[in-house]
């Protein structure tokens, strides 16, 4: 039975007949609804609803006109002709019957709108040859204001509004005669009105206070017989009787006598205000048209609904088959997506909505042909093809809509085909993502993120906003407080004063304050290291020292005595080469002490320091000419690039050491019979010594590792150095002030010597006046 179901469900002709019978029954109901309104037009729907309301479902429900239809139908002529002629008939009694009171809406606007009203105060300028208003009209028009209690004119000053009144009786009069001039024209509109229902009713009314009467009797009918000729003659169906006392139904129709007593009198009798009887009387004639009329529709509608009824089960009948067929084929399971259904879901609804427009705008244009103003007739053929093909087209829309819907869901794409949903799902998931992994990282998120969503929240609910912003500046002054602290601490900590202690508010957030405690225990770690470490190098030195002054005293003995064997005579050749070789030694192990002794003093900074003019490319010429012997055992070439003279700020002593190592350095380390550069440049504030040599070693080593003590470029370390020279030249060139470094590139070695330029000191003179 499944199998059968689906294959009639997705065969294409079921579905083009689906498709059609909705395209029909759609057109069908439209058309129906068309003949149902030129229907009622003929059977004088606008007249039902002339003097009463009613509801589709009274005329649905009831074959006959309703007790509470037909009552409204004889209360409306008498209130609308007593509302009108409660003043008369005449101008004259119209005249005769203003009050106060009924002027008093408009003098108030003329009040409003004079310079009394603006200014608060009574009116001082005013035409004194001007007729004033007698005392008993004004006390009237004040009695009449002060008895209203609506509130409408409470913000009147009475004493203003006399004053005004009093002094501009042309205001009153002019007010008087509008109000006569429109209660004349409504009683014209009236009689004409009433001209139009003397096929219909007949009614009576009369004023007591004016004397007047409104009736479509006979002139000179008197009251009692106009009362006895319209309720008991048998040429009107019912009638209605109202007085300020109560009102009566009449009717020869037993049961229609019966429905209008069971109504409430009361809401249709006269109100207590005002005076006199009326009578209104509905001919036999027009109760008949009524109840006519009244089936007709009630026939008419009764089909209608049939019909839309009928409409509806197939139309739901045929969405069924066509929900469960839709992107099916026989005798496969896959859903199949139609070029429309690509359309994003906001594009059909917009253009589903301009077609709902569209359909709306289609009928309404259709439907103001029934009505009794128009320049343009259409037959009913016109209008109902009209109105038929706009349903049918509306409802094809809707239809393929609602199909491709359909479709998506069967295929699971009915999300992917909102842009909304896109853009949620790119930007919003991952958004919302974000958040959570943020909100999960630290309570400082946490309350980041809550304190981001609340404000906006509280502010959208009309929360004061000063309040929110001070509340704001407090949170965040306290919270930049403790940025700010956290921040200058580890500044200082940077720059190296570790002796700093960084210290929060107390309410600042934990964050901060654990931050600062690591800080603040940072601070203390390298302060004990720093300690340790001077302690290490102080202690090194004083080593050094120690051991260099304790080996001098033995190691000037075994010169001595080396000096003294040299003296012997002593013909072994093989003691001559021993003591040779123990001289040898000694100087050099002499030498070696010093280094170290001179390396001790330049790194404790205990070595004293006299910087003075000092002419660099002179020092340097000096230091190669000591050296020269060395240089020429060495076979090098030694090219000096410079400009002399180079002054510089620095001890000559000092920076000759420092030259002395970087040539003895190349002399033992450069390539044999190879040249060296020497370049002197001055700058702006430095100059730069530059020694270059190729090394005779390769030089697999960096240039930081060459600069610590006892490194050689020589791992083998067959030459004859100490392995301190250049870092004792490093040292010397920081007591100064300049900076010695090398670079490395290759086997190509270079020594940089940086030295402050020395400049002429200001000189101030004084200039003395005579």
């Amino acid at each position: 039975m499944a199998t059968k179901w689906k294959n009639f469900t997705r065969n294409s002709w079921v579905k083009a007949v689906c498709w059609l019978l909705i395209l029909v029954m759609t057109a069908v109901s439209a058309g129906m609804t068309v003949y149902a309104a030129e229907n009622a037009q003929k059977n004088n729907l606008n007249e039902l609803s002339s003097y009463s309301t009613y509801s589709l479902s009274d005329i649905l429900i009831h074959e006959q006109p309703t007790a509470e239809y037909l009552a409204q139908q004889l209360y409306f002529p008498i209130s609308n002709l007593y509302t009108v002629g409660e003043n008369g008939t005449t101008e004259e009694s119209i005249e005769r019957n203003v009050t106060p009171a009924d002027l008093l809406g408009e003098l108030t606007t003329e009040y409003y709108q004079s310079d009394t009203w603006e200014s608060g105060e009574p009116e001082q300028s005013y035409d004194a040859s001007a007729p004033t208003l007698d005392a008993k009209t004004v006390s009237a028009v004040m009695a009449a204001l002060a008895s209203d209690t609506s509130g409408e004119y409470s913000d009147i000053s009475e004493s203003a509004f006399q004053a005004w009144l009093t002094h501009h009786p042309e205001v009153y009069a002019s007010c008087r005669a509008r109000y006569i001039s429109a209660q004349l024209q409504s009683l014209t509109d009236t009689q004409r009105w009433l001209e139009g229902l003397k096929n219909s009713f007949d009614y009576y009314l009369t004023n007591t206070v004016t004397g007047d009467c409104f009736t479509s009797l006979p002139d000179g009918t008197a009251q009692k017989n106009a009362e006895s000729q319209l309720l008991h003659t048998t040429q009107y169906a019912m009638a209605l009787k109202s007085t300020t006392t109560g009102a009566a139904f009449y009717s020869k129709h037993t049961d229609l006598a019966q429905e209008l007593e069971s109504l409430n009198a009361s809401d249709y009798m006269l109100d207590s205000s005002r005076n006199g009887t009326a009578i209104c009387a509905m001919t036999t004639d027009a109760y008949d048209n009524l109840c006519l009329s009244w089936s007709e529709i009630h026939r008419l509608f009764a089909n209608l609904i049939t019909i839309y009824a009928i409409s509806a089960v197939v139309i739901a009948l045929c969405l069924l088959v066509l929900c469960f067929g839709a992107g099916r084929r026989p005798d496969d399971d896959t859903c199949y997506l139609l070029g429309f259904d690509r359309i994003w879901t906001e594009a059909q609804i917009f253009f589903g909505m301009c077609a709902c427009i569209a359909f709306a705008g289609v009928i309404s244009l259709f439907l103001n042909f029934f009505g009794d103003n128009i320049t343009v007739s259409l037959s009913f053929t016109a209008i109902c093809t009209g109105v038929c093909a706009a349903s049918v087209a509306f409802a094809a829309v809707c239809l393929v809509i609602f199909l491709s819907q359909v479709r998506r869901l069967k295929a699971r794409q009915w999300l992917n085909g909102w842009i909304i949903w896109r853009l949620f799902r790119k930007f919003g998931i991952a958004s919302l993502c974000w958040l959570n992994k943020q909100f999960r990282k630290s309570p400082l998120r946490r309350r980041f993120i809550i304190l981001s969503i609340l404000l906006p929240l509280l502010c959208a609910a009309w929360i004061p906003i000063p309040v929110v912003i001070i509340v704001l500046l407090i949170v965040s002054m306290r919270l930049a407080d403790s940025i700010e602290a956290v921040n200058r601490g580890a500044h200082d900590i940077r720059a190296g004063k570790t002796d700093t202690q960084i210290t929060v508010r107390e309410h600042a957030p934990k964050e901060l304050a654990a931050l600062a405690a690591d800080l603040n225990g940072i601070s203390e770690g390298l302060q004990e290291a720093v300690d340790t470490a001077v302690k290490s190098e102080r202690l090194k030195s004083e080593l050094i020292s120690n051991v260099s002054h304790d080996i001098k005293t033995p190691l000037t003995s075994i010169v001595t005595y080396v000096d003294l064997l040299k003296k012997c005579d002593i013909a072994d050749e093989t003691a001559q080469e021993y003591i040779r070789i123990l001289e040898q030694k000694a100087q050099r192990l002499r030498t070696l002490t010093l280094d170290l002794f001179d390396a001790s003093k330049a790194t404790s900074g205990a070595m004293t320091v006299e910087l003075a003019k000092t002419d660099l490319d002179a020092l340097l010429r000096q230091a190669l000419g000591e050296r020269s012997e060395h240089i020429q055992r060495a076979g090098l070439d030694v090219r000096i690039t410079s400009h002399p003279p180079v002054y510089v700020n620095a001890d000559g002593r000092l920076l000759w050491r420092v030259l002395d190592n970087l040539i003895s350095n190349c002399v033992r380390y450069a390539v044999p019979h190879s040249r060296v550069y020497a370049d002197i440049a001055q700058g702006a504030s430095l100059c730069t010594l530059t020694i270059k040599n190729i090394s005779a070693t390769e030089l697999n080593i960096s240039a930081d590792e060459l600069m610590q003590r006892f490194t050689r470029g020589d791992r083998s370390r067959h030459t004859e150095g100490s392995g301190l020279g250049l870092s004792i030249a490093q040292s010397l060139a920081e007591l100064m002030h300049g900076t010695c470094r090398v670079e490395i590139d290759g086997d190509l070695f270079k020594a940089i010597v940086e030295i402050p330029r020395w400049t002429q000191p200001e000189t101030h003179e004084t200039n003395q006046t005579t």
